[in-house]
């Protein structure tokens, strides 16, 4: 019988010694348990920490990519701007080009019709003596090419070229007592004295020229 529950004892001891290693074992209650415990812990937070780290670097990636996809939108944004405004202003000048060349046009066929008429008043710059002279030769030149046949254009057009180059020097150097409002109206009646000499005048344009005389005198 003693020897009976001496069995027993010593079996129900090394039950509870299995169970308590076996408990020790999920609990973290013997020293090799923890260790492979926060080894396992420790490559876990390794592996975390190195997915946070990638995913950070692509979404710094990212944002680089995008700004840099902005910044190249942005400056091709400004070089369209940049190339409509020159377009705009391009059409402008040509536009203003051109009405000044409709201007200086009609308005030396204006002139070329007041000189066979007898009815041109010239700017002041042309009542001083040295470009009197000038204004006298032009009247001649105009009214004997109104009165020619078109074969003699081009030595009218040589005797014009030359009194208009002789005139904007004239003007140039200023006669004394000459002011400068003056001698601007002058430089503007010699363009259309070049004018005149690169151009024939149409009957189209006296024409038209003469409706504005009459509906817009001097």
């Amino acid at each position: 019988m003693s020897r009976y529950l001496f069995t027993l004892a010593l079996a129900s001891v090394f039950t509870t010694q299995a169970q308590a290693q076996v408990v020790a074992y999920h609990h973290h209650s013997t020293a090799a348990g923890d260790l492979i415990s926060a080894q396992a812990e420790l490559r876990l937070a390794e592996g975390v920490a190195q997915f946070e780290e990638s995913r950070a670097a692509l979404t710094w990636e990212q944002l680089h990519k995008w700004r840099l996809e902005r910044a190249r939108a942005a400056k091709l944004k400004r070089l369209e701007l940049k190339m409509k405004r020159i377009a705009r202003t391009r059409e402008a000048n040509l536009a203003r080009h051109a009405r000044c060349a409709r201007q200086v046009a009609e308005r030396a066929a204006m002139m070329s019709i007041d000189v066979q008429n007898g009815r041109y008043l010239w700017p002041d710059a042309f009542r001083y003596p040295s470009l009197a002279l000038l204004a006298s030769e032009f009247e001649e030149v105009i009214m004997d090419r109104a009165i020619h046949t078109p074969s003699q254009a081009r030595n009218h057009h040589h005797r014009l070229a030359r009194i208009a180059v002789q005139a904007r020097t004239r003007l140039a150097r200023g006669p004394n007592g000459m002011t400068f409002d003056v001698r601007v109206q002058g430089m503007k009646c010699v363009e259309l004295i070049e004018y005149l000499a690169q151009n024939d005048v149409t009957p189209d344009s006296c024409a038209s020229s003469h409706l504005l005389s009459q509906t817009d005198p001097k």
